[in-house]
């Protein structure tokens, strides 16, 4: 029994949206009975439906969005998708629930029409493997930017969340953090502390990030909290 490799994709196929009321973000009125085509994951035209010439030789789906609306779509800049909102926080599930937690997570955040995230803050290095996944086309789910663990000084919160934090007091040690994440393929720190070690934590991301961080071709940016 042979089974599609994970990696594999289906053949391109031209989606255009037809008759939709388009939002574009840029602050003007709303564009009705619009049609947008997108090609191979890329938007290629927007305009009315007669200026779009179609390849003879490509398939394409054909749907009509007469009464919807079409917008942008939106980017979450702090998510943590092991986490599901409970009145007690505390992040102690046994691992293959956050899995499976995770996964539902990416997907509705996608539904809801986010379809970018950054989270910044994971459990046990699971978030990288449902970007994986999603990004191997085996789940629906937004763009995702990780920080891997969240950097923080020796505190409780480290027991409170379980597999989210990575403890490092002094700035050698905050530079080893930050590094750990990177070569697990973090585009982003996340950082709990001091100015002093803050600073640190940012100018080891930005020096190690071309060497160690494949994943993504986002330029490593960090995120702090008070």
């Amino acid at each position: 029994m042979m089974t599609a490799s994970p990696t594999a994709t289906p053949p391109p196929t031209t989606l255009r949206l037809r008759n939709v009321t388009l939002i574009d973000g840029t602050g003007r009125p709303p564009c009705e009975n619009t049609t947008v085509v997108v090609r191979q994951g890329r938007i290629s035209y927007i305009g009315a439906d007669a200026g779009w010439a179609a390849h003879p030789d490509e398939p394409e789906t054909v749907l009509d969005l007469a009464q919807r609306y079409l917008i942008p779509g939106l980017i979450d800049l702090h998510v943590h998708l092991a986490m599901w909102g409970q009145p007690d926080s505390r992040l102690d599930d046994q691992l293959p629930w956050s899995v499976l937690l995770m996964l539902r997570h990416a997907q509705n955040t996608l539904a809801a029409g986010i379809t970018t995230i950054r989270d910044v803050g994971g459990r046990h290095g699971v978030e990288f493997f449902v970007r994986r996944a999603i990004q191997a086309q085996m789940w629906a789910g937004p763009r995702m930017l990780l920080a891997g663990k969240l950097l923080s000084i020796t505190s409780w919160g480290a027991g409170y969340y379980d597999g989210m934090y990575r403890e490092a007091d002094g700035v050698d040690d905050v530079r080893k953090a930050v590094r750990e994440q990177i070569k697990g393929g973090a585009d982003l720190s996340s950082a709990n502390m001091s100015p002093r070690t803050r600073t640190a934590s940012m100018a080891s991301a930005t020096r190690w990030r071309p060497a160690c961080a494949r994943s993504s071709t986002a330029p490593i940016s960090t995120t702090t909290r008070a």
